[in-house]
């Protein structure tokens, strides 16, 4: 392994320490010892000398004899331990009239010795340097203290026979040492190491999940045995727990790439991490693209789920148990776009409660987010269509109870919110209608909806209020939808419309029978004249006159069946040609039109079936026709035109009718189709044709219909009109 030292340098360092420290410390020992012992030597011999002369030089002192005692003083101050020797006189200082009178050796270096000189600072140096200083006073029988001996020592031999004991300390050291180390580590070697190192070597030999191949064979010393049997039970018990690993990683291995989870695993001591294959494809990156560092998964937040993130953790590590981890957050992919993951996870703590690992899970949940943004969008786009739209809405239960309404269902019953949830949807409705309420509502819980019927109620107020209604039973199949328009207004505009149209169509079959009534009126005439002339001789004259009469009067039959079915009520939807609805319209208008001399140009050849209400479509193409009559009767032009073609495209089919009447006034087209707009005299127009024509299109055959001017050519002559363009939806 790398950065590891070897067990023999480390033994080898550790002998080598342990014996320097008892070496030094037997050293130290010695040497503090000794040093002990020559100090007291040195103290013992200044003493010895200061007795000796203190006995020899109190007889100088007294005699005055400085010469003498000075002399005694030089052969002392041989001793080279000895710096100086002073003596301070009190006798000669008594001559002199001084307080102190000094006098004796000093050694200024190792070879000089001089004279005294309390006043050279040299000397007194010297004396202040001293290692050891001892002093003795003088003492006569007769006089007291004469005077007193003060010697100086020095540490230069104490200090060097200490070296000398160092030296000698160092040398025996190494020896010992050296003995020491040598022996101790081959010893170590021979009886623990190299038990040790068989054990290392049977340790090495691995398997690829990194344990021990064989176990170890046990011999050695009983400790060393110990250890091998007890190393045995260990790989034993691995290789188990390594089998019960793998096999509980291979399930969890297998669940996980069920559900297609990442797993991240979080070491929050040692500040590292480990990435699934699975979490990093689910951001659209391979395995070797993000490191596996906890800022790979930080990094990767949406900027406004990161401050969420943390105080998940925060609040999980303080109680795990409370406060479960797992949130939803936005996760950046590898293309820049974003994800909503799943996050969980569960930490492990230490003795301290200090979170040490993290261990979790992420799942994708972007599809589902996005269904529930279109559930929230699609309930919100309800909410909005439901509280705001013009028709009423409202929600009842299966006994037609009132749970929920718009403003527009209020306003059309005329009830408060409070006073409409305490009623039912039956009971507003007008007596004799509700049994066939009942019967509709029987059909919505078998079909599951019914839809555009019509049923009168009754408002607040107790005007009756026609509305066209559809219902549906909802997904939980335990309330209904109900959609309710009031067409009370425009019930009346159909019946206004409805009159208007049967007064054109006296008008029309006035013109048709016009001619067929002169008709019937010259034949019957012809033989009354005849009769009197005497001149019916002729049956076969007679017979061609009745067969004239008979052949008029059906035609005048057929106009009033004509007329009968266009006003009958029960118009039922079915699928015709358009063809044969321009030809029931032109049997009906085309007198009036050939009357006021314009001419029809019919084109059909692009022929295409509709689902259509006959009579409500009929009514409402004649509409167009009689608005177009009456702008081309009023022109003096000869050519009064009404173009009528039929066209088919992929998707729709078109019904166009032109005429050449100059067109609209551009300031109109906006309030054509509006009801009661008119742009005719009061006399002669309501304004309810153009808006039922509108409505009986756009609600009833959904179908659009559009108006505008055009110029165009019709046998080399220039033309200008309105054209209305119908347009059906395939």
């Amino acid at each position: 392994m790398k950065n590891r030292n070897s067990i023999y340098i480390i033994l080898f360092l550790t002998i080598v320490s342990t014996v320097i420290l008892v070496t030094g410390a037997y050293s130290t020992y010695r040497y503090i010892s000794a040093k002990n012992e020559m100090i007291e030597e040195v103290k013992y011999k200044s003493d010895s000398t200061l007795a000796k002369l203190n006995r020899n030089i109190k007889n100088f002192i007294l005699s005055y004899s400085i010469h003498e005692y000075n002399h005694l003083i030089s052969n002392e101050i041989n001793n080279p331990n000895v710096i100086a020797i002073i003596v301070n006189d009190y006798k000669m200082a008594e001559i002199i009239g001084e307080s102190n009178f000094f006098s004796g050796k000093i050694k200024v270096d190792s070879e000089l010795i001089v004279d005294y000189d309390n006043e050279n600072l040299i000397h007194k140096e010297l004396l202040k340097n001293s290692y050891y200083t001892s002093r003795v006073d003088v003492i006569s029988d007769s006089e007291g203290v004469i005077g007193s001996i003060t010697m100086y020592n020095s540490d230069k031999e104490v200090e060097k026979r200490l070296k000398e004991i160092i030296i000698e300390n160092i040398k025996n050291a190494i020896v010992v040492s050296t003995f020491l180390t040598i022996f101790l580590f081959m010893a170590i070697r021979i009886f623990l190491l190299k038990y040790i190192f068989r054990i290392v070597r049977s340790l090495e030999k691995r398997d690829k999940e990194g344990i021990p191949i064989s176990l170890l064979k046990v011999s050695g010393p009983s400790e060393i045995a110990a250890l091998s049997l007890t190393i045995n039970k260990m790989i034993v018990g691995i290789r188990k727990s390594n089998t019960q690993l793998n096999d509980l990683k291979e399930r969890l291995l297998l669940a996980w790439d069920g559900v297609n989870d990442g797993i991240w695993d979080w070491h929050i001591k040692n500040d590292k991490a480990y990435f699934s294959k699975n979490w990093k494809e689910i951001l659209g990156y391979k395995e070797d693209e993000l490191e596996d560092i906890p800022e790979s998964f930080f990094n990767l937040l949406h900027d406004d789920d990161k401050i969420l993130v943390q105080n998940h953790l925060e609040r999980h590590f303080k109680d795990p148990e409370k406060n479960i981890y797992a949130l939803e957050v936005r996760m950046r992919c590898k293309d820049g776009s974003y994800k909503w993951i799943l996050t969980r996870g569960k930490a492990n703590f230490d003795e301290h409660h200090n979170p040490i690992r993290m261990v979790g899970s992420h799942t994708d949940i972007t599809a589902r987010k996005e269904f529930e943004k279109i559930l929230h969008d699609q309930k919100e786009e309800f909410e909005t269509i439901f509280h705001y739209a013009k028709d009423g809405l409202a929600i009842l239960d299966l006994e037609t109870n009132f749970l929920e309404f718009n403003e527009s269902y209020l306003k059309m019953t005329g009830y408060s919110k409070e006073e409409l949830l305490k009623k039912s949807c039956i009971e507003l409705i007008i007596n004799e209608e509700k049994h066939n309420a009942k019967k509709a509502l029987e059909e919505v819980l078998e079909k599951g909806f019914i839809y555009d019927f019509e049923k009168p109620c009754v408002s607040k107020d107790g005007k009756i209020v026609i509305t066209n209604m559809s219902i549906a039973l909802l997904p939980d199949r335990n309330r209904l939808v109900i959609s309710a328009k009031d067409v009370t207004d425009r019930k009346l505009l159909e019946s206004q419309a409805k009159l208007a149209s049967m007064g054109e169509m006296i008008g029309n079959i006035a013109h048709q029978w016009r001619q067929p009534l002169s008709a019937i009126s010259t034949v019957a005439s012809g033989i009354k004249v005849k009769n009197e002339f005497g001149m019916l001789d002729n049956t076969d004259e007679i017979i061609n006159d009745m067969d004239i009469i008979i052949a008029q009067t059906q035609y005048l039959s057929k106009t009033i069946d004509d007329f009968r079915n266009f006003i009958k009520e029960g118009d039922k939807k079915h699928n015709i040609l358009i063809s044969t609805i321009l030809d029931k319209v032109f049997s009906i208008v085309n007198s009036t039109i050939t009357n006021n001399n314009i001419t029809v140009i019919l084109d059909t050849k692009e022929d295409f079936y509709i689902d259509a209400y006959e009579n409500e479509l009929i009514q409402a193409l004649i509409n167009i026709l009689n608005n177009a009559k009456d702008v081309l009767k009023d022109k003096k032009e000869e050519d009064r035109l009404i173009f009528v073609y039929t066209k088919k495209l992929d998707d729709k089919n078109i019904l166009s009718i032109k005429d050449s009447g100059d067109g609209i006034d551009e300031k109109y087209f906006d309030k054509i189709f509006e009801p009661y707009f008119t742009t005719k005299h009061k006399s002669i127009g309501t304004g309810i044709g153009l808006s039922m024509v509108y409505q009986i299109l756009t609600e009833h055959h959904n179908a659009s219909i559009a108006a505008f001017n055009e110029s165009f050519i019709y046998k080399d002559k220039q033309y200008k009109g309105a054209r209305f363009d119908i347009v059906f939806k395939k």
